[in-house]
């Protein structure tokens, strides 16, 4: 510790790796969090344009059969 106050310059390279530690996880739980959030955003317009095509080829083979 006595080292470390007669240098301060290990005390802020030490200081700056904690931030930038934390800054790491900050940004990778937010690339995560956009990563499940676009993944359900595609899932459900997918299941929406599966469920509007189901119901139109439904539509096409009632009025056929009518």
């Amino acid at each position: 510790m006595a080292s470390n106050l007669a240098n301060p310059s290990r005390m802020k390279i030490k200081a700056n790796t904690v931030f930038i530690y934390i800054g790491l996880f900050i940004t990778s739980y937010i690339i995560l969090f956009f990563d499940f959030f676009i993944g359900f955003l595609i899932q459900l317009v997918l299941l929406i344009f599966g469920i509007v095509l189901a119901l139109n080829i439904l539509i096409n083979h009632l009025k056929s059969n009518i």
